[in-house]
């Protein structure tokens, strides 16, 4: 549900119901900053939710680092890389990109040394934080409640 409300929010100025890679750098550079979207772990981020379905199971499963990315690349004809990708495209993109962070001690944990993980992407993580921050702090009070106190 995530996925698709965030290809909404990157689709919504272009409202063409698919995503260019320009669309998505454009919108790294105006969260993260300037030329964020050039880290290393980025780009293969992009390349790898651009590339055709077919190209993705020969040549990524070779690729250790950005460098012999680029190596591979330059040798042969590289893989095939899509203009744009649409809602379905995005959402299986952000899935197979999904990187696993092992999450801050809880109070509740803290005595047993238990860490649990989560689930992490450089698309969705802002989004995220963004909903998580408008969301009130104390739940208001139930109908029920509130009519009493009238």
């Amino acid at each position: 549900l995530v996925c698709l409300l965030a290809f909404r929010i990157y689709d919504g100025f272009q409202r063409q119901n698919t995503l260019t890679r320009d669309t998505i750098q454009r919108f790294l550079s105006d969260i993260h900053g300037e030329e964020s979207y050039k880290a290393s772990s980025v780009k293969m981020c992009l390349d790898k939710m651009f590339l055709y379905e077919s190209d993705k199971k020969v040549h990524l499963a070779d690729m250790k680092n950005d460098s012999e990315r680029t190596q591979k690349q330059m040798g042969n004809v590289g893989p095939r890389v899509l203009n744009s990708i649409d809602p379905n495209r995005f959402q299986k993109g952000v899935h197979s990109t999904l990187t696993y962070v092992p999450r801050p001690y809880a109070p509740k944990s803290m005595g047993r040394n238990e860490r649990s993980t989560i689930a992490s992407h450089i698309l969705l993580d802002w989004f995220l934080s963004l909903f998580n921050s408008m969301l009130p702090r104390k739940l208001p009070p139930s109908a029920k409640v509130a009519e009493h106190h009238l």
